[in-house]
């Protein structure tokens, strides 16, 4: 193998040489840029006051955001973007070019060699059918926003988008989402030595990914599960308070207008004294119906009911308000988080009800790794 010619060897260093620097170039996109991109604001050095939100804590909604604002955030994505954009292609078109050259030049005798490196000159290539395909929506919808920053306007996830949607998730959400992307598209041009299997020079034994990964676009939240953390795993209160600060932070919850005024037990005196407490309970009620087939506005009654204080009387066990959890549970089911469950269908309880949609699982999962996330960091 000593006597192959010298544009073998070239052409192949070549090769790997472009696909090192596409594949590092797209990995620092992914692990460099986008974290620094999405930094939160640093904690405060003075304690926080106690009649105030604790922005240090996981739970809290502004803990979960970036420093930046989410309209110049998609603009300094968009910046980022037009300047991979450019060099990329170059690079990923040189390798493709290089696998080639040296595959023609090849002897006859080198059947498989020449094989490796059509495939490779295949996957050096492949990320511009992934871009146009799996990335598309992505990438079109970071760039709509973009636009409308630069044109002054606020303009970040649609309220009507279909929940789980690119158009549904905030900026900072949908360019965490991208970075994933980003990663799945550099490993097309990863490679590795083997010459212990080939004959040939070990510049011309490179092997790429054995699969490719494909991906659906929607919905987002799917790969935003890491590690398979689920409402299981996590302390009730402590999911209960993170997703309620994503509730409220999303603003997409439909909140009745007599949340002020009412009581939410014939047992209570007064109506219930935090302004966020309907936030509270629909996240409550999400987690009740998660761990369970179906459940109806009767089990909540009971679930939320108190004891009612009756002076020298034995006290009793009262029923919170049943209106209260039907307009909380028709708010869910309005953002796709719950479903009607007919009393025929199987895998029901044969009483109705309402049940976790699987929309609404994924979104309940990632909120608990975020809340697991954040205990982490506390630990640290």
């Amino acid at each position: 193998m000593s006597s192959k010619p010298n544009t073998v060897v070239l052409g192949t260093a070549l090769g790997i040489t472009s696909s090192a620097i596409f594949f590092g170039a797209n990995l620092s996109i992914s692990f460099l840029t986008v974290p620094l991109l999405l930094l939160p604001s640093p904690k405060p050095a003075l304690p926080v006051p106690a009649n105030s939100e604790n922005t240090n804590s996981p739970t809290s909604a502004s803990s979960q955001r970036p420093a930046t604002k989410l309209g110049h955030l998609a603009r300094q994505w968009q910046a980022a973007y037009n300047i991979g954009k450019k060099a990329g292609p170059f690079f990923a078109l040189l390798a493709s070019g290089c696998w080639l050259y040296a595959a023609k030049h090849l002897p006859p005798e080198a059947g498989l060699q020449r094989q490796l490196l059509w495939a490779a000159s295949g996957l050096s290539v492949a990320i511009v059918p992934f871009t146009f395909g799996v990335m598309k929506r992505t990438n079109d919808e970071l760039h709509r926003r973009a636009d409308a920053a630069t044109r002054d306007e606020e303009d970040d996830s649609k309220a009507q988008a279909q929940q789980g949607t690119v158009e549904s998730y905030q900026t900072h959400d949908l360019i965490q989402w991208w970075a994933q992307l980003n990663f799945f598209a550099a490993n097309f041009q990863d490679f590795d030595d083997d010459t212990k299997r080939q004959p040939l020079h070990q510049f011309i034994a490179t092997t790429f990914p054995q699969s490719i990964i494909v991906i659906a676009e929607t919905p987002v939240s799917t790969f935003a599960i890491m590690g398979g953390v689920t409402v299981r795993d996590v302390d009730a209160q402590k999911f209960i308070e993170a997703y309620a600060a994503f509730l409220k932070r999303q603003g997409k919850l439909r909140v009745p207008g007599w949340v002020d005024t009412v009581k939410t037990s014939h047992s209570n005196e007064l109506p219930p004294q935090s302004a966020d407490w309907f936030y509270v309970r629909a996240a409550s009620v999400a987690r009740h119906v998660y761990l369970r087939k179906s459940v109806g506005v009767g089990r909540l009654r009971k679930v939320h009911g108190s004891t009612k204080n009756r002076g020298s009387r034995p006290s009793h066990h009262v029923n919170a308000s049943g209106a209260v959890d039907r307009k909380v549970m028709q708010a869910l089911e309005e953002l796709g988080i719950l479903e009607k469950v007919d009393e025929d269908e199987e895998g029901g309880s044969g009483k109705g009800g309402r049940r976790i949609t699987q929309a609404g699982a994924r979104d309940l999962d990632r909120i608990a790794q975020t809340a697991v996330e954040g205990d982490e960091e506390e630990e640290d």
